[in-house]
């Protein structure tokens, strides 16, 4: 204040107004500021998780049960083979509006919700799932549905039951639609990579859908799945045919891969399985190759013939029966479905397989021999998640290009790791190479990160997909992880790994 200048009271009430005003105006902008943030933030995925419980400060997701678990009330075999995948296929049908639909989703509901009463806990997981299901709601809250189906499976997880739940939502032309798989876990494997434990579970689909993996193995945020549905395809029909000791290949990469993948087999199988499988495998094979043929004609000339699969024990009396009349009535076709030449071999070849107890486990050995690289794969998948910020960024990588994405350097890693570490690395390759062949059926599309991954690989390595595994492939791999990748932790299965697994899922 200068000397000599007063100021009288009603100087004093204006500056209580004004500083009044000022305080007032300062709580609005500071409450439009935080309303501002709270809309930005709220249109963040992350953050609309967080503010419905479903993720910590972290980001990672949590699931508390509100009641006390009473699972061993509830019948879950059938609860995750019958129940839940009925409902889900009915409220699909519901949303399709399909005649009685209505009816049935409603009966299906009713059933699997009575199974789980005892279960305050998948009641109240149950019934907000329900709630979603419609297309118009599950349009406005798709993360939300998968969330619950999550934690469901986490639920279960925690109490030790041995199934789970993958939960996805498919475009419809009627809107979203919720689809799930339902799992039953046989083996839950501890696997390490350096000095870090990594979860892999090793699963059987058990719901009878139609709806099919496209992976042998996956990883998730936490822990990564193997899936023995398809191993088991690759191993029944890409492995098996080729334990043939007396296999006679034309030139080519399965004759390049054929031997080196029967001395892994040897090593690693029992005497009894090689004993049970050597002498098959021509019978497996030339099914396999009649079954191509017959695709092949179903392709080209338009025979409207197809055998989706042949069992592993071979094809039972009726259903050869069906084929032989199948083969009359298109004699002297141009294009038949299937011929009499055709259905002899298959009946030879059935008669050869005979689906007693000693082959099961034998193929069970291989299956699960089969799973060994997938799981060292998928073990790399989480080391790498968890050391590149969940693949925010890419993986450092010498030998990639700059275009290279994070997804494709992903899957280099993976595959470096399954030949670097696997006990079957021709095995590995196998597999790998497989996917890009023509005649796989469906070959990586150009520009696939699995398929940018395998190509650089082979640019380093030679072309081993058609020349077959390189000698001391598991050293070689090694050093190629060093230097393209800038490290090779060893990766180590745990003694516990099954030297079995199961052709088919338990019965419910």
């Amino acid at each position: 204040m200068l000397p000599g200048v007063g100021r009288d009271d009603d100087d004093d009430e204006l500056l209580a107004v004004a500083a009044g005003a000022r305080r007032r105006w300062w709580w609005a902008a500071g409450l439009g500021v935080i309303g501002l943030v709270v809309l930005i933030a709220s249109r963040v995925p992350r953050v609309r998780a967080w503010a419905r419980g479903e993720v910590d400060w972290r980001g990672q997701r949590i699931y508390e049960p509100t009641r006390l678990p009473a699972l061993e009330q509830v019948d879950l075999p059938r609860v995750h083979a019958e129940l839940l995948p009925r409902w889900l296929i009915a409220q699909g049908r519901r949303a399709d509006g399909e005649a009685g639909a209505v009816e049935a989703e409603v009966e299906a509901f009713a059933a699997l919700r009575e199974a789980v009463a005892p279960d305050g806990n998948l009641v109240a997981l149950l019934d907000e799932l329900h709630d979603l299901s419609p297309p118009s709601r599950l349009a406005e809250a798709p993360y939300r549905a998968l969330y619950l189906t999550w934690a469901w499976t986490h639920y279960l997880d925690r109490q030790g039951a041995p199934f789970l739940v993958q939960g996805s939502v498919h475009a419809r032309g009627f809107g979203p639609l919720l689809a799930a798989t339902t799992h039953r876990v046989h083996t839950d494997a501890a696997v390490a990579v350096g000095v870090g434990l990594y979860r892999v579970r090793v699963t059987s689909r058990i719901d009878g859908t139609n709806l099919r993996e496209q992976y042998l193995g996956a990883a998730g945020h936490e822990d990564a799945l193997v899936v023995i549905d398809r191993l088991r395809d690759f191993a029944l029909d890409e492995v098996w045919p080729l334990l043939d000791p007396w296999l006679d290949l034309p030139t080519g990469a399965l004759r390049s891969f054929a031997e080196p993948i029967r001395r892994e087999a040897r090593a690693r199988l029992s005497a009894e399985a090689m004993q049970r499988l050597e002498p098959t495998a021509a019978a497996r094979g030339s099914m396999l190759h009649t079954l191509r043929t017959i695709e092949e004609r179903r392709r080209t000339c338009g025979s409207g013939f197809r055998i989706n699969e042949v069992p592993w024990g071979g094809m039972a009396a009726a259903q050869l029966e069906r084929l032989d009349e199948v083969a009359r009535r298109h004699e002297g076709r141009d294009c038949p479905g299937i011929t009499p030449a055709e259905v002899e071999v298959l009946e030879r070849a059935s008669a050869a397989l005979q689906p007693d107890p000693a082959l099961e486990a034998a193929l069970e050995e291989l299956v699960a021999l089969t799973a060994e690289h997938v799981a060292i794969h998928e073990a790399r998948h989480l080391a790498d998640a968890k050391h590149a910020e969940g693949f925010e960024v890419p993986l450092p990588c010498a030998s990639c290009s700059a275009a290279m994405g994070i997804a494709a350097r992903s899957e280099l890693s993976g595959y470096l790791a399954s030949l670097a570490w696997s006990p079957s690395p021709a095995l590995a390759l196998h597999q790998a190479c497989r996917s890009l062949s023509a005649d796989h059926g469906r070959p990586l599309a150009p520009g696939e990160p699995h398929r940018e991954a395998l190509e650089l690989l082979q640019r380093r390595i030679g072309p081993v997909c058609a020349s077959g595994p390189p000698a001391e492939l598991h050293a070689l791999a090694r050093h190629l992880e060093l230097e393209m990748l800038g490290r090779s932790d060893p990766i180590a299965l745990p003694r516990s790994f099954p030297r079995r697994l199961p052709l088919a899922a338990a019965p419910p």
